[in-house]
């Protein structure tokens, strides 16, 4: 999928560990401001960082429990939100 991949804010700080194309998010926006998967609460969408541009915005973007490292778990979703990759074989 080409669509753009972002993820749900609230008050400035990632509102989950879940990731949504843009688009669809944004029409939450509008309704319940609740991830579809686990109801956290949000009041923004945020696309993903470049990469290539803003590395260390990428990061932090990644970064859901801000411990300043990236765990596997945390770089394997941000991938399989970001790039059009088989899922199964990225977990293998």
């Amino acid at each position: 999928c080409k669509e753009q991949s972002g993820a749900l804010f609230q008050g400035g700080r990632r509102s989950c560990p879940h990731y949504f194309h843009v688009r669809c998010a944004m029409t939450r926006m509008g309704s319940s401001r609740t991830c579809r998967v686990c109801n956290a609460a949000f009041d923004q969408v945020q696309p993903f960082p470049d990469i290539k541009r803003d590395p260390m915005g990428w990061f932090k973007f990644v970064d859901f429990d801000h411990d300043e490292k990236l765990s596997k778990q945390e770089v394997l979703e941000a991938l399989k939100a970001a790039l059009p990759v088989d899922s199964v074989l990225l977990m293998e």
